[in-house]
C-alpha cells in the first residue's frame, strides 16, 4: 500500500511538473505570438504622400482628376452639358483637363465638379477608386517627411482610399498619410 501511495505521489508530482511546464510554454508562446504580431503590425505601417492645395476637400471627395485639376471647364452644369452637346453635334473636340475628347470619348468621359462650377475629367486609370499618391519607403514619420520633400508627384504613381489612411503631417502642399 505504501508503494502504491508513493507511486501515486510521484505521478502526482510529475503531473504537476508537466502542468507547470505546459503553462510556462503556453505563456511563452503567447508572449512570442504577441511579439510577432506587434512586429508585423510595425512592418505593416506604411506611409504615402500626396501633393495638393486642397487636401481636406480631396479627402472628402476621394477621387483624383487628371492634370492636377488644371485646365478644367468653368461654368455651371447646364453650361457644361451645352458645351458637350455642341461638340457632339458639330463633330468637334471637347477640351477638358488637358485632353481633347471626341465623339464616343466625350460621351464616356467621367466629368465631375471639382470645385463650385469647375469641372474636370476624373482619373479612372491611375487613381481608380481613390486619390493619387506616391508610396514612401520610410519606416517612421520623420523619415517620411524627409523622403516626401524629394518626392516626384507626376506620372502614374499609386492611389489610395482616403477612408483607409490617416493624414499625419502637412507641410505646404505636401501631405503624408499613414495606413490605419
Amino acid at each position: 500500500m505504501n508503494l502504491i501511495l508513493a507511486n501515486f505521489k510521484l505521478f502526482q508530482n510529475i503531473g504537476i511538473f508537466y502542468l507547470v511546464v505546459y503553462v510556462q510554454l503556453t505563456i511563452f508562446t503567447l508572449i512570442k505570438k504577441q511579439t510577432i504580431f506587434i512586429t508585423l503590425l510595425k512592418l505593416s505601417i506604411m506611409f504615402i504622400a500626396r501633393q495638393s492645395s486642397h487636401i481636406q476637400e480631396d479627402i472628402a471627395r476621394n477621387w483624383s482628376s487628371w492634370n492636377f485639376g488644371n485646365d478644367g471647364f468653368e461654368g455651371t452644369e447646364e453650361e457644361l452639358n451645352e458645351a458637350i452637346e455642341e461638340a457632339l453635334e458639330s463633330d468637334e473636340s471637347f477640351s477638358i483637363s488637358g485632353f481633347e475628347l471626341w465623339g464616343r470619348d466625350i460621351k464616356d468621359a467621367d466629368i465631375r465638379e471639382l470645385y463650385d462650377n469647375y469641372w474636370v475629367l476624373v482619373d479612372n486609370v491611375n487613381a481608380q477608386g481613390g486619390l493619387s499618391c506616391i508610396q514612401l519607403d520610410a519606416e517612421t514619420l520623420e523619415e517620411a517627411i524627409e523622403e516626401a520633400k524629394d518626392g516626384y508627384f507626376f506620372g502614374d504613381g499609386d492611389c489610395f482610399d482616403s477612408d483607409e489612411w490617416e493624414l499625419v503631417h502637412s507641410q505646404g502642399d505636401i501631405h503624408i498619410f499613414k495606413s490605419l
